[in-house]
């Protein structure tokens, strides 16, 4: 340089100057070109920064890189307010990437532009995540979320998803809670119920709360309703009482119960054969000590002085004071047994005595005479030693009394105590006790064959004039029945064969004593100025089984002291009617009956259908038509028998209403009716007489015109007469009006004579209107003036039923 030759800087193997950066054409080997390809060049022991390291030498890095170790066009470390967009330095971030240290941070994927590369760092979304949550970017808003826009925003804290951000914009919930109108609610309201997916549904109307939408879901009831089986009810049935909304069962064999406000339930009516003890409030078997069965199925306390009793309060079977006897006879606790009872041994009970025996002892074998059975019935021992009988009788062994004395004996009357005494061995009968006493010898053995052949022949002749009149008793039969009637004998007896081989007669089968086999209920059914109606109870022993009749029956009893001779035949000709009757459709049933006092025993209706009809019941034209076919079925039945009832009106037609709603009807009162075929034989002493019985609204023209004459009603118009009857009674059905209304004796007589009927215009007619096409027709024939020009009862009932049938 400028002629000398001065030397290279130490870096340089050859140089062109004397800089560190004039070295030529290479470094050496262990110091590095710097800028690495370029000459000169200065040769350094390592790159100063802003160089990448090669085996060239130092080249430099990109622009505004402060390094870039890997490679000189991949920066790692940007100048000073430059970042790192790799691989090059920009001085700021593109989208999709943000500062972060000196560096360009890539966003997440689900953003489009974001402050940090973390999912939840996003400012802005990509396409394929549109809606903001929070920071976060989303295709779908989560649960517990709604889109609004394009932003996820949170539920209401009561929600598992929402349609809004307000508490009833619920679409699901969490938890346990249910969804109702849009809220989520620890439960559904009153009247609602939760299904499988956890919403409110309606219940029934009737349901206050439910688990379902049946009716017989409810589990709760609105104001005035009770729960029974799951149904809300406005009573509860047969069995169950009602307390706190709820229908609870009665107590164990109670049909029906009442409750206290704690809900202790008492019975108030009992399962069939069961007795209500009100003290109690259960229902038993039998009525505890010192109650008695009543009428109702209840138990009443018995009367003082009665510690128990049976049947009536003051029917004692046993006494309070110990010291007082039991009169078992009558209930009665007296202070000594009259006469006709004998002190109990071991008991303070009156025994019986025979029957008619005034004085008698019970036996030493009767220590325990008299308990009580299950149903509260005092059984007593019966007294089999007699010591005296009552006057008129005579004592027969010591053990009974007798009007009379029997083969053998003879009567004693001498003796202190009147008595059969026993003839002497060789006498069959006396009138002393020695041989002397004898009226009919025995023991000869020629005397015994004398009196069997004597009695051997008197028995075959017997025999042999009762085999005479059966034979001629056929043969006046036969020529009977050869004989052709004529037109006029032919009537609605002669319906049935039977009726000639029935007699007429008062049955012993069914005789009882009133006193004895019922007890009167409080229910008089009906009274009048010869006889009363009362209900009563069978309480004799095997009385209902030996009657067939029910528990409770109705007794039709005479007042004997006012009756006549006439009247005693009245009421034998019943009884036998009633008899004859017995299997008869639609006929008032008899049961039994009594002599002394008159009554008779028969089934029990709850009315009389005059009542029925002019009372506010409610009956249906099916229903009047109903009634009118039963009581035309009996008047039927008594017509083929040969029968006229003679006094037919709806007072003497009894009728019950059944479970059912429907009535049953009964002709009944048969105390003028009449027999009317000369076949039937007849065990009555007396006859009938010739009454002619007629009530004026339902008398027939011949009947009345017969009253007038004084007359009997003459003997081919009895059947016509009931059916003239009948029509006026059909009348009355129809129109529920009484028939000839104001009218009294005199003025009925005459317009019935002039032609004139009940009334066909006016209320009545416009009430029967729905029934008149088919019964009017009926009416006219059975109401004409022409006896035989009326129909027979068989066809009055056979229009009826049909009329039915059209209603």
């Amino acid at each position: 340089m400028a002629g000398r030759c001065l030397p290279c800087h130490v870096s340089c193997a050859e140089c062109m100057g004397t800089r560190s950066t004039e070295c030529l054409p290479d470094c050496a080997p262990d110091l590095l070109a710097l800028p690495a390809g370029q000459s000169p060049m200065r040769c350094v022991p390592a790159c100063p920064a802003g160089y990448h390291t090669s085996a060239a030498g130092c080249a430099p890095c990109g622009a505004h890189c402060a390094s870039c170790p890997e490679s000189n066009d991949t920066c790692a470390l940007c100048e000073r307010g430059w970042l790192l967009d790799a691989p090059s330095c920009v001085a700021g971030c593109p989208p999709s990437s943000v500062a972060q240290g000196g560096l360009c941070a890539t966003c997440h994927a689900t953003c489009a532009e974001c402050f940090g590369p973390a999912p939840e760092h996003c400012l802005a979304c990509a396409p394929g995540t549109p809606l903001m949550l929070d920071t976060s970017c989303v295709a779908a808003c989560p649960p517990g979320t709604f889109q609004q826009d394009a932003t996820c925003l949170p539920c209401h804290a009561g929600c598992a998803t929402c349609s809004g951000s307000e508490s009833s914009e619920c679409t699901s919930c969490a938890g346990d809670r249910v969804l109702h109108q849009g809220a989520c609610l620890p439960g559904c309201p009153g009247g609602w119920f939760a299904d499988a997916s956890r919403r409110c549904r309606p219940c029934d109307p009737s349901c206050g709360t439910c688990s379902g939408p049946r009716a017989d879901q409810c589990l709760s009831c609105g104001e005035s309703l009770l729960l029974a089986g799951g149904e809300c009810v406005g009573v509860c049935a047969g069995g169950a009482f009602g307390c706190m909304g709820r229908c609870r069962p009665c107590p164990d064999r109670c049909a029906e119960c009442t409750a206290d406000a704690a809900c202790r339930a008492t019975c108030t009516a009992c399962e069939a054969g069961l007795l209500l003890s009100p003290a109690s409030g259960q229902c038993v078997a039998a009525c505890p000590p010192g109650e008695h069965a009543a009428e109702g199925g209840l138990c009443r306390p018995c009367a003082s002085p009665c510690a128990g009793c049976f049947l009536r309060a003051d029917a004692c079977t046993s006494c309070q004071d110990a010291s007082l006897w039991l009169d078992t006879r009558t209930g009665a606790c007296v202070s000594a047994c009259p006469g006709g009872l004998a002190p109990g041994p071991g008991s303070r009970h009156c025994l019986a005595c025979p029957e008619h025996c005034e004085r008698c002892t019970a036996g030493p074998g009767t220590s325990s005479p008299c308990a009580l059975a299950p149903d509260g019935r005092l059984l007593c021992s019966p007294v089999r030693a007699c010591h005296q009988c009552g006057q008129a009788f005579l004592l027969l062994a010591g053990t009974s009394c007798v009007a009379s004395c029997p083969a053998g004996h003879y009567p004693a009357l001498e003796a202190p105590v009147p008595a059969c005494a026993p003839c002497h061995p060789d006498c069959l009968s006396c009138t002393g006790p020695g041989r002397e006493g004898c009226l009919l010898p025995g023991g000869s053995p020629r005397r015994a064959l004398a009196l069997g052949l004597g009695l051997g022949l008197g028995l075959g002749g017997l025999l042999l004039v009762l085999l005479l009149g059966l034979v001629l008793l056929l043969w006046f039969h036969h020529r009977r029945r050869g004989r052709r009637p004529s037109a006029k004998e032919h009537h609605d007896a002669d319906a049935t064969v039977m009726n000639t081989i029935l007699e007429l007669s008062l049955p012993g089968s069914i005789l009882v004593s009133i006193m004895n086999d019922f007890a009167p209920l409080d229910e008089q059914l009906g009274a009048g100025t010869q006889a009363s109606v009362y209900a009563a109870r069978a309480v004799g022993a095997g009385i209902s089984d030996r009657l067939g009749c029910p528990g409770t029956v109705a007794i039709k009893q005479l007042k004997a002291a006012r009756m006549t001779p006439a009247q005693v035949t009245l009421f034998q000709n019943e009884v036998a009617l009633m008899w004859l009757l017995r299997g008869a459709p639609n006929v008032v049933r008899l049961y039994g009956y009594s002599d002394q006092p008159p009554a008779i025993v028969m089934e029990r209706y709850q009315t009389d259908l005059a009542t029925l009809l002019h009372s506010e019941v409610p009956l249906a034209p099916h229903v009047l038509l109903d009634i009118v076919q039963q009581w035309a079925s009996g008047l039927e039945a008594m017509h083929a028998q040969g029968i006229a009832h003679r006094d037919l009106k709806p007072g003497n037609v009894f009728v019950s209403q059944r479970p059912d709603g429907a009535w049953t009807a009964a002709l009944g009162d048969l105390g003028t009716s009449r027999n009317l075929n000369t076949d039937r034989s007849s065990t009555l002493v007396s006859q009938a007489p010739e009454l002619n019985a007629l009530t004026a609204r339902y008398a027939a023209p011949e009947v009345l015109a017969a009253f007038q004459r004084k007359r009997p009603l003459d003997r081919d118009h009895y059947l016509p007469a009931d059916i003239y009857s009948a029509a006026v009674m059909l009348w009355e059905c129809l129109t529920r009006a009484v028939p000839w209304q104001g009218l009294g004796f005199a003025d009925i007589t005459a317009a019935v004579a002039a032609g004139e009927r009940p009334s066909d215009a006016g209320p009545a007619a416009a009430a029967a209107a729905p029934l008149a096409p088919a019964l009017a027709d009926l009416l006219h024939l059975a109401w004409d003036s022409n006896p035989h020009a009326r129909p027979l009862a068989a066809s009055l009932r056979q229009r009826a039923t049909s009329a039915a049938l059209l209603v």
